[in-house]
């Protein structure tokens, strides 16, 4: 989870993927539970979301990227996204 972390030179490696967790649990998990959609939809969006972070790096242009993958989602057509692309082509068949 991106954000500011103090740690010092002492905090074990365990200890900051603990704080980063907890972070994302409060800030990204609870909220999304309390919504009640399903837990599927939770993964769907984070994965769209690591998609949409991965393709653009412009915060202005990124509700349009994630409209656009969204109605190729819709479509049934295929992302097309540079990360899916690559990752599609380590997979066969």
């Amino acid at each position: 989870m991106p954000d500011t972390y103090r740690i010092t030179g002492s905090t074990s490696v365990e200890d900051v993927v603990g704080k980063m967790l907890q972070n994302f649990d409060k800030r990204i998990y609870q909220p999304f539970l309390k919504t009640g959609k399903p837990l599927d939809a939770f993964y769907d969006v984070l994965t769209l979301a690591s998609i949409v972070q991965e393709e653009e790096k412009s915060a202005s242009n990124v509700p349009i990227v994630a409209g656009i993958l969204k109605k190729r989602l819709r479509e049934g057509m295929k992302i097309g996204a540079d990360v899916t692309v690559c990752y599609e082509e380590l997979i066969p068949g």
